[in-house]
């Protein structure tokens, strides 16, 4: 049995074991400097249906699942190579930087102008502004949209950073945005509902990208170390403790993990132990490298009224040595 064990007092972190290898994960496709990824895949280059995934990476490192799947609507030619006209998605990574849309700000940190008659985004492959938002009477030609009376479909809207050289027909006006439920011209649709979440979540200082693939999904790094969480730490009646949370080595993430547990108080100290096990569907879920029974849970003796120092520690498989993970202190009353 694999007898590794991380737990944190608050948020996620990762502690050095000795373990086996995680296997290979897949490099992030948007720049070192980016914390959150939108993954849009498509079954096949021909497909105009996706699967849209989001991503946070937290200030552990790890990477975890905040969106998602959710069904989405590409382009009526599919997705690939995208030119002007061509009613392809275009393949790739693209910052997200610009948002709009016909209805007030939902609450998104990406700067955010509200469209009205005026808006238009340039479609003409000969116009100076060609690619780029204007504000003027009459359409700037071509195949130029209007941003307010295009309809519902842009009542919330990313603009996706392609095509920034704005080479004359290479491609223009790429978008996430609301779905009305048929293939698009070339934008990636999703639920209204969706769109907004996203918008909520999109944080300009996490340097978000949009991540378009045709094939299997594109999945974050496994992280190489035993990661996990204490969920709740409470003193209750009979003078005991509850402890629950989760824990998972994501090289071996079907085995259940062993940890102990110490209690110090004004009574002295005890040990006790217990396993993972329990079913967590929301871990499993966050973190697709994780089994579906991660979860444990706990009740002990408390070590008398007062202060109770509570330390959940992994145990080394290879040496049978307890490792202190996180040490608190709760109130016995």
């Amino acid at each position: 049995m694999v007898t590794t064990v991380a737990l944190a007092a608050a948020g996620l972190v990762v502690v050095s074991v000795v373990t086996a290898p995680a296997a290979s994960a897949d490099a992030s496709p948007a720049p070192a400097n980016s914390r959150q990824i939108i993954s849009v895949t498509a079954p096949t280059s021909g497909s105009t249906t996706a699967v849209l995934r989001a991503y946070q990476k937290g200030g552990d490192g790890i990477w975890h699942l905040v969106i998602g799947p959710v069904s989405a609507h590409v382009g009526q030619d599919g997705v690939g190579k995208a030119s002007e006209g061509s009613g392809r998605t275009p393949a790739g990574a693209f910052a997200l930087t610009q948002a709009f849309g016909r209805q007030p700000n939902p609450g998104t940190k990406v700067p955010y102008f509200r469209s009205t008659p005026l808006d238009w985004w340039d479609e003409n492959p000969s116009s100076p502004t060609y690619n780029l938002h204007v504000r003027r009477a009459t359409s700037p030609g071509g195949a130029s949209e209007n941003l307010y009376y295009s309809g519902s479909v842009y009542d919330y809207v990313v603009n996706m950073d392609y095509n920034l050289a704005r080479v004359p027909g290479a491609g223009s006006a790429f978008f996430l945005h609301v779905s009305d439920g048929t293939p698009t011209a070339g934008c990636v649709s999703v639920p209204s509902a969706s769109m907004v979440q996203i918008l909520r979540w999109l944080d300009p200082s996490q340097h978000p990208y949009i991540y378009i693939k045709v094939g299997a999904a594109w999945r974050p790094p496994i992280p190489p170390t035993p990661v996990g969480r204490t969920d709740t730490l409470t003193a209750i009646a009979g003078g005991r403790l509850s402890i629950t949370g989760w824990a998972v080595n994501p090289a071996t993430p079907l085995i259940w993990m062993r940890i102990r547990v110490k209690v110090a108080g004004p009574k002295g100290s005890a040990f006790f132990s217990t396993t993972t096990g329990v079913p967590r569907p929301d871990v499993s879920k966050t973190y697709y490298w994780a089994g579906p029974r991660t979860g444990y849970r706990i009740v002990v003796p408390s070590m008398g009224a007062g202060t109770n120092q509570v330390c959940v520690a992994e145990i080394i498989a290879a040496t049978g040595v307890a490792r202190n993970i996180v040490c608190r202190a709760v109130t016995v009353r």
